[in-house]
């Protein structure tokens, strides 16, 4: 099994922030990269050039309050809401990849 299709979480440190990812995704082609962030300030994102923010709605357990004031705090930040619960990306695939290939797509 190909690191692509193992959806290990790793880790990498940059400018100081840790970043949690995994990658997955058909051999051959580019793969999917699902980042999360470990840094807990907001300056932790000013190095960010621009940022899609995806929010599970209110059957997750974030609170989603949180997440749009966090939008509010990273430069070029866009914030939608797919109502899936956490796991947006394992439970509304489709959605979950239009909107991040919308937002590659404008950038």
């Amino acid at each position: 099994m190909s690191d692509t299709d193992s959806g290990l979480v790793r880790q990498v440190g940059a400018g100081g922030v840790r970043l949690a990812y995994r990658t997955w995704g058909l051999a051959g082609a580019p793969p999917a990269v699902l980042l999360h962030a470990l840094g807990e300030q907001s300056s932790d994102w000013t190095a960010v050039a621009s940022a899609l923010l995806i929010a599970g709605g209110p059957d997750s357990h974030i609170d989603q309050g949180q997440l749009a004031e966090m939008a509010t705090l990273i430069p070029d930040c866009e914030l939608i809401t797919i109502p899936a619960g956490h796991l947006v990306h394992a439970v509304r695939t489709a959605e979950f990849t239009a909107a991040v290939n919308s937002f590659l797509r404008d950038r």
